[in-house]
């Protein structure tokens, strides 16, 4: 075979045939797309619009604080109430505090009732015991309420819960001593309640 012809054999056969040429376009429009997808579903998954990240966070704030709100007129709510019912208790405490004394007094009234019938059908002896037995009465009624009254005969005179109301002139006790009382002390727990009224000795002129 002459060379020329080898040669045009050997070029004819490194040449792309048509269909050759056809395929690998076709290839090369098919990456294209692909890349054109790629570049479409990269466009999609873009991070969220800040604007609108910020306007769902505003939105769950404003619920927030307005429960927050509602909590908080609740609370004031039960509070008020609870002033309320405390001013209440407190006045009624003050209103009532003699409830208890006032129901005893009403049982030594009772008693009392209940001693003058027998006086005026009995004689003088059962009129004392009677007298007697309401004073015993009355003594544990004002024990019970912290109510205590005290015997000053023979004790020093205490200006602070005693009123001076006489002045006797005596051998047998130290001046200043309680020689007799006309009205007992009485103490409301460690208050003066009332002061009692009572007679002090003296020096005597023959001591002098």
């Amino acid at each position: 075979m002459p060379r020329d012809d080898l040669r045009d054999k050997n070029r004819k056969e490194s040449e792309p045939s048509s269909e050759e040429m056809s395929s690998n376009s076709e290839a090369a429009e098919e990456a294209t797309g692909m890349v054109e997808e790629s570049d479409v579903s990269s466009a999609q998954e873009d991070p969220p619009d800040p604007l609108a990240q910020l306007s769902q966070e505003l939105d769950a704030a404003k619920q927030e604080a307005a429960e927050n709100y509602d909590k908080y007129l609740r609370a004031v709510a039960e509070l008020e109430n609870y002033k309320k019912r405390t001013l209440k208790e407190r006045s009624d405490l003050i209103r009532y505090a003699g409830e208890h004394l006032a129901r005893d007094l009403v049982d030594a009234v009772d008693d009392l009732e209940r001693a003058v019938g027998q006086g005026e059908a009995g004689n003088a002896e059962d009129i004392a015991a009677g007298v007697r037995l309401i004073r015993d009465r009355f003594v544990a009624l004002l024990e019970r309420h912290a109510i205590k009254g005290e015997d000053a005969v023979g004790c020093l005179f205490d200006p602070a819960k005693y009123e001076a109301i006489a002045s006797v002139p005596s051998d047998q006790h130290e001046p200043g001593t309680v020689v007799e009382q006309l009205r007992k002390a009485y103490m409301f727990k460690d208050k003066l309640l009332r002061a009692g009224q009572v007679v002090v000795a003296v020096q005597s002129e023959n001591e002098e």
